[in-house]
């Protein structure tokens, strides 16, 4: 069984702007199902605060999130 948790502490964005906040989490199983035949199942998820000053009225929050799930079979030799 895994997890993880990350923060990414004040990042700056190409087009302009900064972020307050960003985590990044994830969980993770890895099982042995038969010698040396693995079960695998990850679960992450990022989510970073970015706020956009592209509008004349001010800042509003336009948040960049990533979320994936896998499962796959891994052989060892």
């Amino acid at each position: 069984m895994l997890f993880r948790a990350n923060y990414l502490a004040a990042p700056k964005f190409s087009g302009g702007g900064h972020a307050g906040f960003s985590i990044d989490l994830g969980l993770g199983l890895d099982v042995r199902l038969a010698g040396r035949l693995h079960g695998t199942a990850a679960y992450p998820f990022q989510r970073i605060k970015s706020p956009d000053e592209s509008r004349r009225d001010g800042e509003i929050d336009a948040p960049i999130q990533e979320t994936l799930a896998r499962l796959g079979l891994a052989v060892g030799f």
